[in-house]
């Protein structure tokens, strides 16, 4: 470990230029969030999304548009539609110290893990690295109270990689000299992160004989407060060829393959299924005893209260063309499934509300999930998630990975914090494997554009159906 920077680390170095989107007129990018994009050169007309932090949006004109109210400097016209106003929220300049650190801060393309993730122990979110008395001084508020965690957070840690956060990079190059991040709020600690709260950072590194990460946000958090998360293997399945519905999982735990006896019961193989193994099955059933067993592809049998079953839907919603998108998921089965049209196309699980489901409003508080019919009306790159109004400070789930709302507050999202999926869960979102939300991301409409955060549907432009049954 080293007490001090080395002098390689003297002089700042210069991140590498990204490939910027291809356009005759240039890039604009967004240096606060949000970065609204508006249907018209108006700060009062709709808004169709917003930009990411950092990254360049190709325009579809070299000339602003005239200056108005609420927008003195006129809009950028940004593709593939909208306008966005040239503010103080808004550089064309590639070197603007805001993207740059934004560009030297971000992960290998990754789109289901844009991020390392993990959970907090309590601690500070500094804006500049501190020196070791500094620390020490502020590490009196945040007593060590170790992994324990809360019932409610105790999934969290199955999640566990059980090895301390190891350093992978360099200091960043605009927190060296004793900088402050160039997106710094007042005072040395930014804010605080709760103990139990999830964090996204983006690298990790040694300062002052101590491991820290950066923070999504750019500010700086010290490692051994973080438990760090793996990574969950389990993804659905892609539905065309041999692979079609119904197809089951191994709900909960490892489930056993039986067979009937001579004299008509069930009884075990001796085989069994992994936690969360797909099962193909034959469509043969049988009841013995009262209970419920399915016929797996290969000849074996399950119970089916012991597994999460995706069947095709009886009838396509009204309004659904042949080649329309839309999305099917059951609540007490744990599953989803994707459609064009009446052809399932894709089938994976989720994790619904704890407490099952519910009709009409409900409460979220409740850890229900709404039934009936609803259409996508905002979709984000990722979003943190908290039950606090305005910004988060009692609890948050830093940047869950594509999420999209369908009943706000209700989205679906990915999930990095367990992989108990097809099992109840959830404060009432649908919890899906990240590569499965992201796989669903691009499935439904409207498309997100590059270089965009958020987009929302507009006249012309719906957002895809998602049917949320028992």
């Amino acid at each position: 470990m080293q007490a001090a920077e080395p002098a390689a680390h003297d002089q700042p170095v210069k991140p590498a230029e990204p490939a910027a989107p291809a356009s005759s007129y240039g890039v604009v990018y967004s240096i606060k969030k949000p970065t609204w994009v508006y249907e018209k050169a108006d700060v009062e007309s709709t808004r169709l999304g917003y930009l990411m932090l950092g990254e360049p949006v190709a325009l579809r004109a070299a000339q602003r548009t005239a200056p108005i109210a609420g927008c003195w400097s006129g809009f950028y016209q940004v593709e593939p539609t909208g306008f966005v106003c040239a503010g103080p929220d808004t550089t064309q300049d590639a070197d603007h110290p805001v993207v740059a650190a934004m560009r030297e801060a971000k992960q290998a393309a990754d789109r289901a893990y844009p991020f390392h993730y993990g959970l907090s122990l309590g601690g500070p979110m500094y804006n500049k690295l501190p020196d070791r008395r500094t620390h020490e001084l502020v590490m009196m508020r945040y007593p060590n109270t170790g992994k324990r965690v809360d019932d409610w957070a105790r999934s969290f840690l199955d999640m566990d990689a059980e090895a301390p956060i190891q350093a992978d990079s360099e200091i960043p190059s605009f927190l060296r000299d004793g900088r402050a991040s160039p997106n710094s709020s007042d005072g040395f600690v930014r804010r605080s992160i709760p103990h139990s709260s999830l964090i996204a950072y983006t690298r990790a590194f040694e300062y002052d004989g101590r491991v820290w990460v950066l923070a999504e946000d750019l500010s700086v958090v010290p490692a051994d407060r973080i438990v760090a998360f793996r990574r969950t293997g389990f993804r659905g399945a892609e539905l065309g060829g041999q692979q079609q519905l119904p197809l089951a999982w191994a709900c909960r735990a490892e489930r056993r393959k039986l067979r009937p006896g001579a004299d008509g019961s069930m009884q075990r193989t001796g085989d069994s299924w992994a936690p969360r193994e797909l099962i193909r099955l034959s469509g043969s059933s049988k009841v013995v005893h009262q209970e419920t067993y399915l016929e797996s592809a290969d000849g074996s049998w399950a119970a089916a209260a012991n597994v999460c079953t995706a069947r095709r839907v009886e009838k396509v919603p009204d309004g659904i063309g042949p080649n329309d998108p839309w999305i099917f998921l059951s609540v007490k089965e744990g599953t989803l499934v994707a459609y064009r049209g009446a052809e399932p196309v894709y089938a994976t699980l989720q994790s619904p509300g704890r407490g099952g489901t519910h009709r009409g409003k409900g409460d979220v508080r409740a850890y229900t999930t709404p039934l009936g019919s609803f259409f996508i009306n905002w979709k984000e790159r990722w979003a943190t998630l908290s039950p606090d109004p305005g910004a988060p400070k009692s609890f948050w789930i830093s940047d869950a990975p594509a999420v999209q709302y369908f009943d706000q507050p209700y989205a679906l999202h990915g999930a990095y914090w367990h992989e108990s999926f097809g099992v109840p869960m959830s404060a009432g979102c649908p919890n899906l494997p990240p590569v499965d939300a992201v796989w669903l991301l691009d499935f439904t409409e409207p498309r997100l554009p590059d270089g965009w955060q958020a987009v929302g549907p507009t006249w012309g432009r719906p957002g895809t159906m998602v049917v949320v049954g028992p």
